[in-house]
């Protein structure tokens, strides 16, 4: 689980980590069981984006 502001900079971030992960372990990050959640005070344009 991780947490982070809902920015592009902070996505790209995550996304960057995430490959670099891939990659270190060998392990692939399966996106049909992942998913996003945003706090209820996340503008809508921000979750679009």
């Amino acid at each position: 689980m991780f947490f982070c502001n809902a920015s592009p900079e902070s996505c790209s971030k995550l996304k960057s980590i995430l490959l670099d992960y891939e990659k270190a372990s060998g392990q692939k990050i399966n996106s049909e069981k992942s998913s996003i959640t945003f706090s209820s005070k996340t503008p809508e344009d921000k979750k679009t984006a």
